[in-house]
């Protein structure tokens, strides 16, 4: 597959979707460094297109824990298309992680009303529901959840 795409790269080096699908196939393989200069590369080529903003935000989240950098560059997918689903779903999560159930809740309120199909609006009303149950029962019982952070059970 690499192969694949240093030859396409070479016919059409202007084509970013080329490398926002190459960092894709990067990050997958554990090469979150190389893919990020991809998801670069694509942004340099295309700044219009969400999905290397989104992708590259993903990577770093996961890699280096720059959770500022990561909402910065999913916050310029949504300037470039504020309809973009993945970056609605990134965000979501990402709050989510950073603990800000709030704001997470309010992206997947979100993801309801931009699902275009019956099954991805059923599966973002099943996630929002299920972290505004975890929110309540944090809030309701912070008690219990020490005790289940600290072991004490």
């Amino acid at each position: 597959a690499m192969a694949t795409f240093d030859e396409a790269m070479k016919k059409f080096p202007t084509r970013s979707d080329l490398y926002n699908y190459y960092g894709e196939v990067l990050a997958e393989q554990g090469g979150y460094d190389s893919a990020i200069g991809a998801f670069e590369k694509a942004i340099e080529l295309d700044s219009t297109n969400p999905l290397p903003y989104v992708n590259q935000a993903i990577s770093l989240f996961q890699t280096s824990g720059q959770p500022d950098r990561a909402l910065t560059l999913i916050r310029e997918a949504l300037k470039v298309d504020p309809e973009c689903e993945l970056a609605v779903a990134a965000l979501s999560q990402i709050y989510l992680q950073m603990g800000m159930f709030e704001e997470s809740l309010a992206m997947l309120r979100r993801a309801v009303d931009l699902a275009k199909s019956e099954e991805e609006m059923i599966s973002a009303i099943t996630f929002r529901e299920t972290t505004a149950a975890q929110f309540r029962f944090m809030k309701e019982h912070p008690e219990l959840l020490s005790k289940m952070m600290g072991g004490g059970m």
